[in-house]
């Protein structure tokens, strides 16, 4: 998916309303037991634990936009587990809430929104948006909400599976790609990255988008290697004035796609779909 389609993606698959609360409390319903009329007080009935059901995000997708409602129904009451492949984690969202989108990549009579959009909890963000495109994780979460795509709430990670980012920092990166450009090349081009730089300057277009350039290994040079972060236009306000934050001098780390290229014979080392993660 390229980059536009994934930030359509990742604008389209926002909260757009959460029902939360209720307008009173109910009372437990109550069992009358020995231990009960020996003491005149009432036991609240216990309440079996909900039955967990295992799904693929590629079964439970097609079962979804089969049949919606019979989808919802029978899963009623039930917590998911659902394993699939990210394709996107952030808090890019008007909830500003943490999400994960799974899909599965090599089902190609799926469209780019048929995915399972799992909704967690603020405190999970940290742990949540450092996942990448390409992870392959376990979720568990009640069907229901507001979303497109297959709405899960109430998500926990259940399984982060196997890190596939590679951490590097942008140092070290441009030390490798100046000692052997094609080698370099092989090992990070369109790899996904965990980052870690300084700022050395920030940008922004009308539009929003913007590029964080990150300090190389040979700053005392008159034309420095660096690493150009791509940073697409936010739908999150708290995202926003995050990245407007930035400073000259600031270590920061991003996650993204490596893009490799050469410009006029001279490297070019980019970081594609870049996302803040400190």
């Amino acid at each position: 998916m390229n980059e536009k389609a994934l930030h359509n993606a990742c604008v389209f698959l926002t909260v757009a309303l959460l029902l939360a609360g209720c307008s009173g409390q109910s009372s437990s319903p109550t069992a009358v037991t020995p231990e009960a009329e020996a003491t005149g007080k009432q036991l609240p009935v216990v309440s079996a634990p909900p039955e967990v059901v295992a799904v693929e995000a590629d079964h439970l997708i097609k079962e979804y936009l089969a049949n919606e409602h019979g989808t919802l129904t029978r899963y009623d009451h039930k917590l998911l587990d659902v394993s699939g492949t990210v394709l996107f984690a952030n808090s890019d969202n008007l909830g500003e809430l943490p999400q994960v989108a799974l899909h599965d990549p090599n089902d190609k009579s799926l469209g780019p929104l048929d995915v399972v959009t799992c909704l967690f909890s603020p405190q999970d963000e940290e742990r949540v948006v450092r996942l990448v495109e390409g992870q392959k994780v376990k979720i568990r979460g009640k069907l229901g909400g507001f979303t497109l795509g297959v709405p899960l709430v109430e998500c926990q990670l259940i399984d982060a599976g196997a890190e596939i980012a590679l951490r590097v920092s942008a140092e070290e990166l441009t030390r490798e790609a100046a000692r052997d450009f094609a080698e370099a090349k092989k090992k990070y081009d369109d790899k996904r990255l965990l980052l870690t730089g300084v700022v050395q300057a920030v940008q922004f277009d009308p539009d929003g988008n913007g590029t964080c350039t990150l300090e190389g290994c040979n700053e005392k040079e008159s034309a420095p290697l660096r690493v150009q972060v791509r940073l697409n236009r936010p739908v999150s306000k708290a995202i926003t004035e995050k990245l407007k934050d930035l400073k000259k001098g600031q270590t920061v780390t991003f996650k993204g796609l490596a893009s490799f290229t050469q410009t006029g014979g001279k490297p070019t080392l980019i970081l594609l779909r870049g996302y803040r993660l400190n």
